[in-house]
């Protein structure tokens, strides 16, 4: 999976490919704590997670008429060079990150 992300003033957006297909991804941060929606077009997986100061992990949900499916996620920058000290830095940032679980 490839993703990149732009993280600015308590919000984060970008786009990215997978198994699946394209998407886009959008959501918020307070503190460390983040929610995500992650768009295919017609579907929607929602992340609700923390950010540690290396990754942000926590549980995805796909809710579909008959079903509902759920697990986890860890998603962390490819690159160590962030100058980053947490979420609340109100600079405008752009990074690729890996992952684990599906996301």
């Amino acid at each position: 999976m490839s993703l990149e992300l732009t993280i600015a003033k308590g919000h984060l957006k970008g786009k990215g490919e997978d198994r699946v297909g394209l998407f886009s991804i959008r959501g918020d941060y307070q503190d460390n704590l983040v929610t995500l929606t992650k768009n295919y077009g017609k579907s929607n997986i929602f992340y609700e997670g923390q950010w540690n100061g290396a990754m942000i992990s926590g549980q995805w949900t796909l809710k579909t008429k008959h079903q509902t499916e759920e697990g986890i996620f860890e998603i962390w920058p490819l690159s160590d060079d962030l100058g980053l000290k947490g979420l609340a830095d109100p600079k405008r940032i752009k990074l690729l990150v890996g992952s684990n679980g599906r996301i």
